[in-house]
């Protein structure tokens, strides 16, 4: 997981943001990794998940915008930090 604090442009507070870095080779999110999510987003403004990509269940999919948590799949290249990296380059600071 990588935690970081942005301070929000229209208001005086800082927004934390949590992304949350998983692989695997199932359709289906782990409970465990259900479980983080739910934490995580009971104290972060914005959740994100970075996994590789492969074909994913409805199920994840219906999880993931029931608990407002984004998804970003990425192609399984390079070391784990990579897949923060990605993540990294692509967000918009203003939307976060």
């Amino acid at each position: 997981m990588w935690f970081f604090s942005k301070k929000d442009n229209n208001a005086e507070r800082i927004k934390k943001v949590a992304i949350f870095a998983s692989f695997s080779l199932k359709s289906i999110l782990e409970p465990y990794i259900e479980y983080y999510l739910e934490n995580l987003k009971k104290n972060f403004d914005t959740v994100i998940l970075v996994t590789n990509n492969r074909e994913l269940d409805k199920s994840v999919f219906t999880f993931l915008s029931g608990m407002n948590i984004e998804l970003f799949q990425v192609t399984n290249e390079g070391f784990d930090f990579g897949m923060w990296q990605k993540v990294l380059f692509a967000l918009n600071p203003i939307k976060i």
